[in-house]
C-alpha cells in the first residue's frame, strides 16, 4: 500500500494572500510566519493582519469590526491587546532587543513571541513592560 500526500495549498498561487507580502519581506522567517499564522487562525481562532514591529514581522489580531489589536475569538470574547512576533528557535535575542520590541509596541499591552521550531512546534512567550508577578 502506498500513501500519497497531497499539498493542495501549493496548487493555488498565493495560497495565503493575507501573509504573502510579509513572507516576501522576511524570507528567512517565512516558515515561522506561516506556522504562527496557521496556529493563530485555525487552532486558536484568532484572525490577524500582517504588520511590522521595529524591523520584525508581526501578526496583529483584528476584531470582527476590522480594528486591530484586540483579538476576537470564536466565542466573541475580546482578548488583551497583543501583537505576535514570529521567530525561530535558532534566532538569538538580546535583552536590549526584547526591550525595544516592548517599547515600540506602546499601543499594545503585550508582545508575544511566537517561537517556532523546525518540527513546527510553537511556544508563545509573553513580554510586558515592568515587573509582572507570577500567576498562581
Amino acid at each position: 500500500m502506498r500513501l500519497v500526500l497531497e499539498n493542495r495549498q501549493s496548487e493555488k498561487p498565493g495560497g495565503y494572500p493575507e501573509i504573502n507580502g510579509l513572507c516576501r519581506a522576511y524570507p528567512a522567517l517565512s516558515s515561522a510566519i506561516f506556522q504562527a499564522y496557521i496556529d493563530l487562525a485555525y487552532n486558536q481562532d484568532i484572525k490577524t493582519v500582517p504588520g511590522d514591529l521595529h524591523g520584525h514581522p508581526a501578526l496583529i489580531p483584528s476584531s470582527l469590526d476590522g480594528s486591530s489589536g484586540v483579538a476576537s475569538t470564536g466565542g466573541g470574547h475580546a482578548q488583551a491587546r497583543r501583537i505576535y512576533v514570529p521567530t525561530r528557535t535558532l534566532d538569538v535575542w538580546k535583552m536590549g532587543e526584547l526591550a525595544e520590541l516592548v517599547n515600540e509596541a506602546q499601543d499594545f499591552n503585550e508582545v508575544v513571541l511566537a517561537i517556532v521550531d523546525d518540527d513546527s512546534t510553537i511556544v508563545y512567550y509573553s513580554l510586558r513592560p515592568g515587573l509582572v508577578p507570577p500567576g498562581p
